[in-house]
């Protein structure tokens, strides 16, 4: 099922079932289904639904977490199958990007400049930019962006730094920068989005 559809069901009472909703990203940001457009339909064999209603049970231990995650990468491969040429030209950009996108996974920040990253990729900056927005369907600036709405999301909700701790690891200036920033990719304040997600906590 496509990301951003909007599907209503109706099911019977005797009718039980599991869903598993994730992304595949052989590049970061960039979802192999992410270009679909419709639902598709898979028929898995009878094997693999065993192991999905037996993963369908929480976690225990971390042998069964490891089993779980082992799952999820089969299933995505069955899924794939019906995708080679979505998945050919994820792997070319990988292998037409791989230098950059490992440096940005690194040094990733709010400091990272265009003219640095050209350097990496040996591009001029106006080059990177166009074929950067060609082979990815968004332009790098924003790229950028989401990576590091991406970063600050999982820093707020899973560790215990402050809010001028994760501004300043992530390369804010300082915590009015990051805060508006944040705003203006979410809709909340750090402190809000930290405060109205499950598990979230209060800052003072």
């Amino acid at each position: 099922m496509p990301t951003g559809l909007d599907l209503e069901f109706v099911f019977g009472p005797e009718l039980a079932f599991y869903s598993l909703h994730f992304q595949l990203e052989l590049l970061a940001g960039c979802d192999v289904f992410g270009e679909s457009r419709r639902c598709s339909r898979h028929r898995l064999d009878e094997k693999l639904r065993r192991r999905c209603r037996e993963a369908a049970a929480p976690a225990g231990s971390w042998r069964e977490l490891f089993r779980l995650k082992a799952l999820i990468f089969e299933l995505a491969g069955e899924l794939t199958e019906h995708l080679p040429e979505e998945l050919e030209r994820h792997l070319a950009v990988r292998r037409r990007y791989g230098v950059l996108l490992d440096y940005m996974a690194r040094t990733l920040s709010a400091r990272t400049r265009l003219d640095e990253l050209a350097g990496v990729a040996c591009r001029s900056r106006d080059r990177l930019s166009r074929e950067f927005s060609r082979d990815f369907g968004v332009p790098l600036k924003e790229f950028i962006g989401r990576e590091l709405g991406r970063r600050a999301e999982f820093e707020l909700l899973s560790g215990s730094r402050s809010i001028k701790e994760i501004a300043d690891r992530l390369g804010f200036a300082n915590e009015f920068y990051f805060s508006r920033f944040f705003r203006r990719r979410t809709g909340y304040s750090p402190r809000e989005f930290r405060r109205l997600r499950p598990g979230g906590r209060s800052e003072i």
